[in-house]
């Protein structure tokens, strides 16, 4: 049963990343925002994100750059791929995509999504440091989105080991789109499993999360969490909002089947 919604949330974010090459790639600025109208669910992956240079379908609103003499300076992208040397078909196929943005920025060095795809490219190609100066150059020219600061926090979480950081850049994107449950999931994975872990921390992150999202996804990984704390009454009644929420939504049968039966499992437990 597990499975199967876990195979729902692969999807999405496969979905996700397919979108943004065919839908996003060539565009300057990112336009208005917009959002999926099905609600899903998943159980907790750990190291699995949907931070996708799209941010899982996510949109952004343009805005000007700032004048060439206050802006910061950019990575030098030719000096981090300079040794960079493919070791198979994957590694050719995301080099090959870091290469096309790298010519893209020639012409027009400030176009957001390129930048995007140099610090996913790069991350991919395990160069962290250097898409880490990616996300960060991306989030110093345009200060109001929240996809630089949703992929800084995974990055620095699961990859570069800097916990404060990660903390920091997943609450720079809740605050800039609070909508978006990748972060909130993000910041809950962080205090779950690496950081503050001996607090409720992570507890606060995914309540946050619900409350602004709305997302069945959340409510899901917060009612297993409860499961494996002996909390069942609790994560039934998790359960039981859960379904609420999805039988409000059109074309949810299959959804709505699972989380019966994760409901079910749940107060079989209940003492």
């Amino acid at each position: 049963m597990r499975w199967k919604v876990i195979g729902i949330a692969f999807i999405v974010a496969l979905a996700a990343f397919a979108q943004y090459f065919f839908l996003n790639k060539g565009k300057n600025q990112p336009a208005d925002a917009s959002g999926n109208d099905t609600p899903s669910a998943s159980s907790t992956i750990p190291d699995v994100h949907i931070t996708d240079p799209s941010g899982g379908g996510y949109i952004v609103t343009p805005e000007p750059l700032p004048k060439d003499s206050a802006r910061q300076k950019a990575p030098d992208v030719d000096a981090i791929i300079a040794d960079i040397v493919p070791k198979n078909d994957y590694e050719k196929l995301v080099y090959s995509y870091l290469t096309k943005a790298r010519s893209a920025l020639r012409e027009d060095p400030t176009n957001y999504n390129d930048w995007l795809t140099v610090g996913t490219s790069l991350k991919q190609l395990e160069k962290y440091k250097g898409a880490r100066d990616a996300w960060l150059y991306v989030a110093a020219l345009w200060p109001d989105q929240p996809v630089p600061h949703g992929n800084l926090g995974s990055l620095y979480h699961l990859y570069l080991k800097d916990f404060p950081k990660s903390e920091d850049e997943y609450k720079n994107a809740i605050s800039l789109d609070p909508t978006q449950s990748a972060w909130h999931r993000g910041l809950y994975e962080l205090y779950a499993y690496s950081y503050k872990t001996k607090t409720n921390l992570w507890e606060e992150a995914l309540k946050a999360g619900i409350t602004q999202s709305g997302s069945i996804d959340l409510r899901v990984v917060l009612a297993e969490r409860y499961e494996k704390l002996g909390r069942f009454t609790d994560a039934a009644a998790l359960y039981d909002d859960a379904l609420a929420v999805a039988e409000a939504y059109p074309n949810t049968e299959a959804l709505v089947d699972q989380l019966i039966g994760l409901r079910a499992a749940a107060r079989a437990n209940i003492k």
